[in-house]
């Protein structure tokens, strides 16, 4: 038996020093062996370890190494270096800038840091988490997030918090603050898929969800929480317009009209709601857009007076008669259109930049119009913008 524990002792410290010699290096991140290098200006910083190494419970100094193992630190011109012999027994060395030095209190200090940092590179994560978790929970799992040295590494961690089933809501704006702190896009969108809406409903918890969701890089990801908020179920008022405020700022007019609709789906929306959405449409870049969002705001059934206003107030200052017209034609089919509102529109056609599109209109509407002298009296002045004889005559005779 201890022929064969010293054969295998002698095999690790051959191949250490062979790997050494001829340059070969291993980038894992296991508990047999595994390197890490940072390198910036006037920074450098290794880590290479090889065989099994355990540390004391605070996490501050080598309790053991395997025999023919190591464990070898270097921050710019500091070392250290930790080697086991065959029989176990750990020797240390310490150097500043190439000078060794004793170990002493800052040598213990240096060698706690080194300990720190081999952990943070992921040494022994899977077991570390699982001994975390068993001495302190949830909460000191979350403390660890951020610490680590690489995103993986900290998604670990937050992993094993959610895989718990029963989570108190106390945790969750400090789980949703390290969730925030997570370096992609994709791990902060993992975990926030996993808070069931009805925690949205906490003013605490809602705020910081949809901060993290605001500073996503990318539009589609924004998009992508935040119609699986709403595919959830019934939004809420205050989700609804923490939704069209992120929609509003969304970098292209598609990402817009799509959020835009996709709010409108929505059951039991406000007419403050959909005059907010009316009012963010006005702002897109083209009148295309423009009309596309009026006429689906239309098509969703009756609107109120104050849609109808913002909608004819949005028309009015599109950029071509076209456009207009068509949007006052589409208005004018509206039930229970009041007296003003048909002033409105009358008046507006009144203001199309030819007699055609004016006269075209105007046609349009005499049939339509229900009688009334005031109504009638727009009609009148209105038909005397036009220049054109034959245009005015095609719509003197539609009243008549």
């Amino acid at each position: 038996m201890k022929l064969t524990f010293f054969l295998i002792a002698f095999i690790l410290v051959f191949l250490r020093v062979y790997l050494s010699c001829t340059g070969v290096m291993h980038g894992g991140r296991s508990n047999v062996e595994g390197t890490m290098t940072v390198i910036s200006d006037n920074y450098r910083e290794e880590i290479r370890w090889s065989g099994v190494i355990r540390f004391d419970s605070e996490e501050t100094t080598i309790v053991s190494i395997t025999p023919g193992g190591y464990f070898k630190y270097r921050l710019n011109d500091k070392k250290l270096v930790a080697e086991s012999n065959l029989q176990g027994e750990i020797s240390y060395e310490l150097y500043d800038d190439g000078e060794k030095t004793a170990l002493d209190s800052n040598g213990r200090k240096f060698i706690a840091k080194a300990v720190k940092e081999l952990i943070a590179a992921g040494f022994d994560a899977k077991e570390r988490i699982e001994r975390i978790y068993q001495k302190g929970g949830n909460i000191a799992l979350l403390n660890e997030v951020g610490k680590q040295k690489t995103g993986p590494l900290n998604t670990m961690y937050m992993e094993r918090v959610f895989a718990n089933d029963s989570m108190p809501d106390e945790y969750l704006p400090l789980v949703l603050q390290k969730i925030g702190s997570l370096g992609t896009d994709n791990d902060k969108m993992n975990f926030l898929r996993k808070i069931n809406l009805s925690k949205l409903e906490d003013p605490q918890i809602k705020e910081a969800f949809f901060e993290i969701v605001a500073k996503l890089g990318v539009d589609n990801n924004k998009a992508d929480m935040m119609k699986h908020v709403m595919d959830q179920g019934p939004i809420s008022g205050d989700i609804f317009d923490r939704i069209e405020g992120i929609s509003r700022k969304l970098g292209t007019d598609n990402d817009k009209v799509d959020m835009y609709k996709k709010l409108l789906e929505e059951k039991d929306i406000t007419e403050e709601q959909r005059t907010a959405i009316l009012q963010d449409a006005s702002k897109l870049g083209t009148d295309n857009d423009k009309v596309d969002m009026m006429k689906y705001v239309m098509d969703k059934g009756p609107i109120s007076d104050k849609i109808f206003d913002k909608i004819e107030g949005i028309s009015r200052q599109l950029g071509t008669d076209n456009d207009k017209v068509d949007m006052y034609k589409r208005l004018i089919e509206e039930k229970n259109i009041t007296e003003e509102q048909w002033m409105a529109i009358i008046k507006d056609a009144s203001q199309l930049g030819t007699d055609n599109d004016k006269s075209d209109l105007l046609v349009h509407i005499a049939p339509k119009m229900p009688a009334g002298e005031n109504i009638k009296a727009a009609y009148l002045e209105a038909a005397k913008k036009i220049s054109s004889d034959m245009d005015y005559g095609k719509v003197m005779r539609a009243v008549n």
